[in-house]
């Protein structure tokens, strides 16, 4: 029984061309013959059938492979999980900070005229420091943002 699931899987792999999560495995069986995820399990075991090979933690390929395409499937898959899981949360973060930094720059008005009322010349001028420094950070934000967003 476990060869026949195995020579699924094989097929699988030739399919796809690419190397798979055994979680994407037992995903494909469990679609594929209908069989609980638990009842795979129990029945397949690709360390010891020298058709697979383990690229790394989690994927999975056919042992006749180039082991160059596995390294190069492996590094897209890092930088897909790189992007998605550390770039991604991090450009939103930089794309409230804009937004909280050009909401701060809409306030300095509303301060400059409190200042100007209440004759505080250097606060007023430490204001439009503050505002050309905010305008400066945040084209070089937005510009890095467009960038990193468009890639």
């Amino acid at each position: 029984m476990a060869s026949d699931l195995h020579t699924v899987i094989v097929t699988y792999l030739e399919q796809t061309h690419r190397a798979c999560t055994f979680a994407d495995i037992l995903e494909h069986l469990q679609d594929t013959t209908r069989r609980s995820r638990g009842e795979l399990m129990s029945r397949i075991n690709l360390e010891n059938d020298s058709r697979f090979i383990r690229i790394s933690d989690q994927l999975w390929g056919l042992a006749d492979w180039n082991h160059q395409l596995l390294h190069n499937d492996y590094r897209q898959g890092e930088e897909r999980m790189l992007k998605n899981d550390v770039i991604a949360p991090l450009l939103q973060l930089m794309s409230e900070t804009l937004s909280q930094i050009q909401n701060s720059e809409q306030d300095i008005p509303s301060q400059v005229i409190s200042l100007f009322e209440s004759e505080d010349i250097q606060g007023i001028q430490n204001l439009m420091e503050q505002k050309k420094q905010f305008a400066q950070f945040s084209a070089d934000l937005r510009e890095f943002l467009d960038k990193w967003m468009s890639a």
